[in-house]
């Protein structure tokens, strides 16, 4: 087991999953040391719960290398949090595995892989985004493709405006009530795109 001196080693599994959910809405206070403890648990909750507290932080090395097996875990698994907190972390070195998962089952996984490889950067994997978008009439893949067009476009300004396109064809394939919420985060990403994100609301 991997102990530490400043973390206090819990009786159950009960007690660890409770503690985790109370730390989740305090991940400012919460030590990045901690994290690193639960994130090694056996059990998913406890490790799903110590992503979700990394989700929104700047991680150091130790704590960027611990994420970075959770990704390797694929489909099905904490990876699809993985891929955002390593992205958002600028770590390169999860882009194979990104570009990979692109073609996951696990939609989760697959979307995130979108946004992921949107915020970093990678040129590569671009038009492979823009058809998986382009093909598919999945709510998910459609509004997190349209979140990965607004990265890009942000990133590389001017240069993939073809994808404004894309998002009005698919706001009008999903004009509907049932898909309003699809609809919605579609007009943001346009307008986010065109600089009118402020304006929108």
């Amino acid at each position: 087991l991997h102990v530490l001196h400043n973390i206090h080693k819990y009786a159950t599994p009960k007690d660890e999953v409770e503690n985790v959910l109370k730390l989740q809405g305090m991940c400012t206070e919460l030590s990045e040391e901690s994290l690193i403890y639960y994130l090694k648990s056996p059990i998913f909750f406890i490790r799903f719960s110590a992503m979700r507290a990394l989700n929104h932080r700047v991680i150091g090395k130790e704590t960027k290398e611990a994420v970075f097996k959770e990704l390797q875990k694929g489909p099905y698994s904490s990876a699809y949090l993985a891929a955002i907190i390593l992205s958002k972390n600028h770590v390169q070195q999860a882009i194979p595995f990104l570009r990979q998962y692109l073609s996951s089952e696990d939609i989760h996984l697959r979307t995130n892989s979108m946004i992921g490889l949107a915020q970093l950067k990678d040129k590569e994997s671009f038009n492979e985004i823009i058809e998986l978008f382009r093909s598919s009439t999945n709510p998910m893949v459609v509004a997190r493709g349209s979140v990965a067009f607004q990265i890009i476009n942000d990133k590389f300004p001017g240069k993939y405006l073809n994808t404004v396109e894309y998002i009005l064809q698919k706001s009008i394939h999903f004009n509907n009530k049932k898909h309003e919420y699809i609809v919605d985060q579609l007009k943001i990403s346009m307008a986010a795109i065109f600089g009118f994100y402020e304006f929108y609301y």
